[in-house]
């Protein structure tokens, strides 16, 4: 449904979206809904929300809201999902990740288009990244200035665990031809004293 001024001449455009069944790759949502308004350049994202097919993908679910100023080039966005499918990133892949698991994420992104900002958490749990397993990995991050803030980053399996903090510019993993500090180096320090070392070759 989207009503067009419906409040008169210039009063923007309201909309409620759904869709049931839709499909992503290879996950399947039960349910599609995006309601909110756009008037001024100005979106107003009340509701968005992805539910997964329970019998086909899981139980779990993605959902957003916030406020994004075309005109102004800044935006205010909130995001969370419970007990998700993980391979849902996969949608700004070019190669698509085998990933596996439960994911818990909650997220606000703040700022200008150019330089936004941003804090998360995020957990998997239960998973797998290629060939190799994890019962939980935690990540707090925050997104400052272009770098990267990884304030804390555990992956544990059994008794086995890998921990890892630093900061990442974003021009290092940027094409050369793209970054702004052609000199830009990650620091991260990890602790592997308890990883397993299967793990390294795996």
């Amino acid at each position: 449904k989207v009503d067009i001024c419906p409040q008169g001449k210039g009063s923007g455009i309201v909309f409620e979206l759904s869709s049931h069944n839709l499909k992503t790759h290879d996950l399947t949502y039960d349910d599609f809904i995006a309601k909110g308004t756009f008037k001024n350049n100005v979106l107003n994202l009340e509701n968005l929300l992805l539910k997964e097919d329970a019998e086909k993908t899981g139980t779990g679910y993605i959902r957003a809201d916030g406020t994004v100023d075309i005109a102004q080039k800044v935006l205010d966005v909130h995001a969370s999902a419970m007990e998700a499918n993980p391979r849902i990133v996969n949608i700004a892949m070019k190669e698509p990740l085998k990933l596996k698991g439960y994911m818990n994420m909650d997220a606000v992104v703040t700022g200008t288009f150019d330089n936004p900002s941003a804090v998360a958490t995020l957990d998997l749990s239960n998973g797998s990244l290629s060939d190799i397993s994890f019962d939980k990995v935690s990540v707090a991050a925050k997104l400052e200035n272009d770098t990267i803030y990884v304030e804390k980053m555990d992956a544990t399996r059994d008794i086995y665990g890998l921990y890892a903090k630093g900061f990442i510019p974003l021009d290092a993993v940027r094409a050369r031809n793209d970054r702004k500090n052609a000199d830009a180096e990650m620091n991260l320090t990890l602790n592997m004293d308890n990883t397993e070392l299967g793990v390294l070759t795996a």
